[in-house]
């Protein structure tokens, strides 16, 4: 996913869809299925969550879009991270198309798992409002869902100890497409655009 030039994933957009409308909250993915909820999965690709991603629902997507990642320090030149470095993240999703006629429907979601071999949650994340981000889990977030038209996400992740070995990040991405509407609040998963990536990181030496 890395491209030349630039230090930056290509990762997902996310959010579950059950019946007609889609889960924006991120607090819906932890309620049971039988209450409207995801049971505990985020749909981030992970293979702890037997690989399920946000295209179960969001189906026909035209994935015209990307999640640009950046950390600082820099951890994209050589994909390997410092056991116990504390890295900043910007995701930027890229090449938005779908909502912009709504001012109040235009939801986009983000994902992101940091996982390790042994498919366990990898290190901490940190660095975020509630109303940015729900945490899932340590190393795991989705977007609160409070926001409407939000592009860019920062957070903080904080690498597992040594020893740890090598950590994949799952990302998913949603570009809502506001249920086609001008107004209201309600989307479905029909129209959205979507993009599901992984980026293995080895541990430093």
């Amino acid at each position: 996913m890395h491209r030349a030039g630039q230090r930056s994933i290509a990762l997902l957009v996310l959010l579950w869809a059950r019946s007609a409308l889609a889960f924006h909250a991120g607090a819906t993915f932890d309620k049971p299925a039988g209450a409207g909820g995801g049971g505990g999965i985020f749909y981030t690709g992970a293979a702890r969550e037997r690989g399920w991603d946000c295209t179960a629902c969001h189906t026909n997507a035209p994935h015209k879009i990307q999640i640009r990642l950046d950390a600082s320090p820099d951890l994209l030149a050589d994909f390997r991270y410092t056991p116990g470095q504390t890295y900043t993240f910007t995701a930027t999703l890229m090449g938005e198309h779908a909502g912009l006629q709504s001012s109040t429907s235009n939801y986009n979601g983000l994902a992101i798992a940091f996982v390790d071999g042994k498919r366990n949650d990898a290190g901490t994340l940190s660095g975020y409002a509630p109303d940015d981000f729900y945490a899932a889990g340590p190393a795991t977030i989705t977007s609160a869902g409070t926001r409407v038209g939000v592009t860019v996400w920062r957070f903080r992740w904080t690498a597992p100890p040594a020893g740890s070995g090598p950590v994949t990040i799952h990302a998913a991405a949603v570009d809502g497409n506001a249920a086609g509407q001008s107004s209201g609040t309600l989307t479905d998963p029909w129209g959205d655009d979507v993009f599901v990536g992984k980026l293995v990181l080895k541990e430093k030496p």
